[in-house]
């Protein structure tokens, strides 16, 4: 789940837009995909299944979008578990995960590549007061709590319609 762009396409010449080539670095064979940055195609994030959590494979999912090339854009545990992002996530302009650690990857809407470290924080009150202990911060967004974790946790539309697990106390608002 995630900016999934690792390369699958041909080495060569996919169109004038689109070239890929293979090259060691390092001691390791790579593929490298060039895309001129005026070209009509333009990145994307896709999710497996269309839902954070879920597993799916990165050819299946360049296929379903007509990708030229995908990469994985996050470190996920797709064999050990439950299959959690690693990274903070946005989706079209919207936050869909969230991760206090590494580095954010992404473009802007003009098509710059950023990186950066981004600390994104979910803070609320109530009654009106933002002191203890009407003061709250979301520990996560679309990500599975740890047993035994009091914490606040946030699920949107983006992990699914099913939580998947049965171990905390929930309060839906």
């Amino acid at each position: 789940m995630a900016l999934h762009f690792h390369t699958y396409t041909v080495v060569g010449s996919i169109s004038n837009d689109v070239s890929s080539f293979k090259r060691k670095v390092n001691g390791i064979w790579v593929t490298v995909v060039k895309i001129r940055h005026d070209s009509p195609y333009k990145p994307g994030i896709v999710l497996a299944n269309n839902q954070i959590g879920t597993t799916q494979s990165l050819s299946d999912m360049a296929r379903r979008y007509n990708a030229v090339a995908a990469i994985n854009g996050t470190f996920f545990n797709a064999y050990g578990g439950h299959p959690d992002l690693w990274g903070t996530l946005i989706k079209g302009g919207k936050v869909v995960h969230i991760n206090s650690s590494g580095t954010v990857f992404g473009f802007t809407k003009d098509g710059k590549v950023k990186m950066e470290r981004l600390r994104i924080h979910i803070k609320g009150a109530t009654n009106g007061s933002y002191k203890w202990p009407n003061s709250w911060y979301a520990y996560g967004l679309n990500h599975l709590p740890k047993k035994g974790a009091s914490s606040i946790y946030i699920f949107t539309p983006e992990w699914g319609k099913r939580l998947g697990f049965s171990y905390m106390e929930l309060t839906l608002l």
